[in-house]
């Protein structure tokens, strides 16, 4: 046996064991170059996540100022509609306050020209007697002696 073992072990010596160690490096070296790859997959994971967590939180200010910028327009138009009626509101009296005024003024035309002929009418008969009345408001260009335009009827 000591023969054989010796052969095997020579065998073993030149073949199998600078095979095996031959394995062990290609072994390591792949261990190796795994555990780069894998460590710089991790780094790129974690770059990822991050970035990720970066545009999350980009995303939820964006929704909230897209959801405060909403409010506002509808608190902002909700103003303006109610803006809008109490315009129309306002212009409807303004309207109703014309219509008042312009009769007003239809009514006191004729009013203040009847005083005016009242005035004349009340002068020319005193004239003889008592001093002239005089009044509040003369129409233009009208005088004691000749009668307004309205006394001509």
């Amino acid at each position: 046996m000591t023969l054989e073992t010796s052969r095997w072990e020579a065998v073993l010596g030149v073949y199998v064991l600078p095979l095996a160690v031959g394995a062990a490096v290609v072994m390591f070296v792949i261990w190796r170059l795994n555990r780069r790859d894998i460590t710089r997959l991790a780094q790129e994971l974690e770059q990822a996540r991050r970035l990720v967590q970066q545009r999350e939180s980009e995303r939820d200010l964006a929704l909230k100022e897209i959801f405060r910028r909403l409010y506002e327009e509808r608190e902002l138009t909700k103003d303006k509609v109610q803006f809008q009626s109490q315009l129309a509101e306002y212009e409807k009296y303004a309207a109703l306050a014309q219509l008042a005024l312009g009769a007003a003024h239809e009514i006191n035309n004729p009013a203040a020209s009847w005083s005016a002929c009242a005035n004349w009418k009340t002068n020319i008969s005193r004239k003889s007697s008592l001093p002239p009345v005089t009044t509040k408001r003369k129409p233009p260009g009208s005088s004691a002696s000749t009668p307004p335009r309205s006394c001509d009827g």
